[in-house]
């Protein structure tokens, strides 16, 4: 009787590991898509655009504001 009790355990942990497995195939094929996508590089790309004309402010305002 222990025999059976362990081989069901087995299996019905062999299915819901599988679904585990499923789930994470599935959520990082969803990652990559998400990476891969060209609205994301766009953005990605007006975020360092943004990011780097703040900075070009910034030090500039410093440079003249503590040059002279």
């Amino acid at each position: 009787m222990a025999k059976n009790d362990s081989e069901t355990e087995d299996k019905s942990s062999g299915k819901s590991g599988k679904k585990f497995l499923r789930r994470v195939k599935d959520i990082v094929r969803s990652v990559v898509d998400f990476l891969y996508d060209e609205r994301t590089h766009k953005v990605f790309g007006l975020f360092l655009l943004l990011f780097s004309i703040y900075l070009f402010v910034a030090f500039t305002s410093y440079f003249l504001s503590y040059g002279s």
